[in-house]
């Protein structure tokens, strides 16, 4: 690097918190106008949000990557644990869809994780949306990046959900993006949440219960696929 170079530099100094701040908001803008000018996947119709409402979301397609903007239910399937368990959750399912590199339970009360419905034909699911997360090229322990305003928060595809309903993530996911965790009552109703999934073999997390690890993946992946800098 020149002398003159290395002067500015030295000159500029460390980012403050507030430009780390401010660059964390245009990286949040960045990956929501993603979503936003939404092509839909080939093939594919429109999710409902929850059981009983009209089927109004897309999935879109980006560039190694799918998107959908939703509300977010709240998962808490997993270890049993004070946070979930049958009596805080009357849905509660001691298993997802994949387990922690160790075989052992994912705790949702800990590890941020995304729900990505279930294909039509897969355990008794019957759908028209003809959305296949595998024909997407998503595998199960896909980093998903999600965004609510200008928060991003990274974690990886843990959990199949209904075949017709999209916009759910683990209780942890909504206590770190400042949503009523509780799986009983809480979660967040408006439709203002983006989800990124990223597809292909490289985007699939190693040990999905490493929450630093699937950050510095997910990372890497966005300046990969989408050519944002965290």
């Amino acid at each position: 690097m020149p002398l003159y170079a290395l002067i500015l530099t030295a000159c500029a100094g460390p980012k403050s918190a507030d430009d780390s701040v401010a660059h964390a908001a245009t990286v949040a803008d960045e990956l929501t106008a993603l979503a936003t000018n939404c092509i839909p996947v080939a093939g594919t119709s429109e999710f409902a949000t929850d059981e009983g409402r009209d089927p109004t979301i897309p999935v879109c397609q980006l560039s190694g990557a799918v998107a959908w903007t939703a509300d977010m239910d709240v998962d808490c399937d997993g270890a049993e644990t004070t946070k979930c368990n049958a009596t805080t959750d009357p849905t509660w399912s001691n298993d997802t869809s994949i387990l922690a590199s160790d075989d052992s339970k994912i705790d949702a009360s800990m590890v941020p994780y995304v729900v990505v419905p279930l294909a039509s034909g897969m355990d008794g699911c019957t759908s028209d949306t003809g959305f296949d997360y595998r024909a997407a090229g998503i595998g199960l322990g896909a980093v998903a990046v999600v965004i609510y305003q200008q928060q991003i928060q990274y974690g990886a595809f843990v959990d199949e959900g209904p075949c017709t309903i999209i916009g759910e993530a683990s209780y942890a996911m909504n206590a770190r993006l400042g949503f009523n965790p509780d799986p009983a009552n809480g979660g967040h109703e408006e439709s203002d949440v983006t989800y990124i999934v990223f597809t292909g073999t490289d985007a699939v997390a190693a040990k999905v219960e490493d929450v630093a690890g699937v950050e510095t993946l997910g990372y890497q992946l966005v300046e990969e696929r989408f050519g944002i800098v965290n």
